[in-house]
């Protein structure tokens, strides 16, 4: 179940890179323009030590900088796996 109580699973995931991408997000990222290699960026920076709670979509969201130091959004939700609901930029 996606709730707060989730986020230690979500970021283990995500630096094992064991997580899907939503067609959600997946659209968005070409809408965008981001790449997956902005995603493992992401995750391989210190942002996965300040995750923030978005209680209205109950997500688990982590902000960091892509490649090109832009400043971007991933939203996680946890059920049986890691799943990135949404990418956006900040």
């Amino acid at each position: 179940m996606n709730n707060k109580g989730n986020v230690a699973s979500i970021v283990k995931d995500l630096k094992e890179e064991n997580f899907i991408i939503s067609e959600h997000a997946f659209e968005r990222m070409g809408e965008r323009g981001f790449v997956y290699k902005d995603i493992l960026f992401l995750i391989k920076s210190e942002s996965l030590n300040h995750p923030q709670w978005n209680k209205t979509h109950k997500s688990w969201n982590f902000t960091g900088k892509n490649m090109d130091n832009e400043e971007f959004t991933i939203a996680c939700h946890y059920e049986e796996g890691t799943l990135i609901a949404s990418i956006f930029w900040k």
